[in-house]
């Protein structure tokens, strides 16, 4: 696990228009998740993630997606609730993936939360 988790953090999003190999399609993200495409499409309509429409109008995904969906995974693991973890996306720049700093960040805040008991 430890090993996929550094490989995500690895790949970056970047503000450059993406060509169509870094985009996946919503039944991939799912796949390549396990999530529920009904998930994806929740977290879209929440803001946590953003899909780019193709000229069908389908839902397109950056592949640096996958972090930021397992960033949201296992916030809400460890207990955080959607909305703490929407404040802590908003807080990264221009709405970047989390890196692995603040992965590091979300787990101690985390620790210090389930040691002084209020993840209860």
């Amino acid at each position: 696990m430890l090993l996929i988790s550094q490989a995500m953090l690895r790949s970056s999003g970047n503000a450059r228009k993406p060509a169509k190999s870094d985009t996946l399609s919503i039944g991939d993200v799912a796949a390549r998740t396990g999530l529920a495409v009904s998930a994806i499409r929740f977290y879209e309509d929440r803001g946590l993630i953003r899909a780019i429409r193709s000229p069908a109008g389908h839902r397109l995904f950056r592949r640096s997606t996958i972090r930021r969906l397992s960033f949201i995974r296992i916030c809400q693991q460890l207990g955080y609730s959607l909305a703490e973890i929407e404040s802590q996306l908003e807080q990264l720049p221009n709405g970047r993936n989390p890196t692995e700093a603040d992965w590091q960040g979300s787990r101690r805040a985390s620790l210090s939360n389930w040691t002084s008991g209020s993840l209860a």
